[in-house]
């Protein structure tokens, strides 16, 4: 499987504050170091996996009901986007949080 390598951080950008935050990778779970990938499809493991892309910014939007950014403790969801290397989007999580 080709495997890039991780360049060691992930950069943590929280867009409602613009908080910046680098986390070393050594306290980044492993599952979420690298989006997998069989042929064009994600997969959730290495097993099986064609490559394997680091994830080295994820973007943190904290939403309310109309889309628009809002505090953490006032969003109606929370949309994810986590980047690889040269901008790549890899993929986009929307929670909604437990009221």
């Amino acid at each position: 499987m080709p495997l890039m390598n991780h360049p060691g951080a992930v950069r943590m950008v929280d867009e409602y504050t613009h908080e910046v935050r680098v986390v070393p990778l050594s306290q980044v779970p492993e599952s979420q170091r690298f989006v997998f990938y069989k042929g064009d499809e994600e997969i959730a493991s290495a097993d099986g996996a064609t490559r394997a892309v680091p994830i080295v910014e994820v973007r943190m939007f904290s939403l309310d009901a109309n889309g628009k950014l809002v505090d953490k403790a006032h969003a109606a969801r929370l949309r994810i986007i986590e980047i690889g290397p040269d901008h790549l989007p890899l993929r986009t999580t929307l929670l909604l949080p437990n009221r």
